[in-house]
């Protein structure tokens, strides 16, 4: 099977070097989740990787209503940028309080 290729930012990239990420409708990181689980199956969709982390359908229908989102972002990005800044800055400065 061919690679499967995405566009991020204008590049394309090989949906095998990225994650989903969930966030919060604050901003705050929720959950990361790999392009391919373990047995090789691809989570092309911000659905399929949603369905991974979350089985439950109501559950997943909570998440969406209270405005959480799905976003697909490059290892390199992730690891440059976000890494273990999971905390939107409002959640970061209380935080520090």
């Amino acid at each position: 099977m061919p690679e499967l290729k995405v566009e991020i930012d204008g590049q394309l990239v090989a949906l095998t070097d990225c994650y989903w990420m969930q966030t919060a409708p604050c901003g705050c990181t929720v959950s990361m989740v790999t392009t391919t689980d373990a047995r090789g199956r691809v989570m092309a969709t911000s659905e399929d990787a949603h369905k991974r982390l979350v089985p439950s359908k109501r559950e997943r229908d909570d998440d969406n209503r209270r405005g959480f989102a799905w976003d697909l972002v490059t290892k390199k990005r992730y690891h440059a940028e976000i890494g273990a800044q999971w905390e939107c800055p409002q959640h970061r400065k209380a935080a520090a309080s």
